[in-house]
């Protein structure tokens, strides 16, 4: 099967979704990541061709904290998952 190529409609979304994710990880919104003590990046975000769903990948500077800041991620999925929504105005969040 071939991969087809983004649009570029898909690239912008994503790069505002990333641009959301990592302000929120910068201001510590996220509660679940106070006690991790590592740098974290988000790297980036590929978006559906609906632009209704999204896969975000990050990088941690401390590669042994990668399972911690994976579950407090998944545990603020709804909180980012809310506020991407907000900031990007798009019309469906999933």
């Amino acid at each position: 099967m071939a991969i087809k190529e983004l649009s570029q409609r898909q690239l912008q979304v994503g790069q505002e979704i990333r641009r959301v994710v990592a302000g929120l990880i910068e201001r510590s919104e996220i509660r679940n990541l106070h006690e991790v003590k590592t740098l974290v990046t988000i790297t980036e975000v590929r978006v559906s061709p609906d632009l209704k769903y999204c896969n975000a990948y990050f990088i941690t500077s401390d590669e042994s904290l990668n399972k911690q800041v994976l579950a407090g991620l998944k545990l603020a999925a709804n909180y980012n998952r809310k506020q991407g929504g907000i900031k990007t105005g798009v019309r469906f969040v999933q």
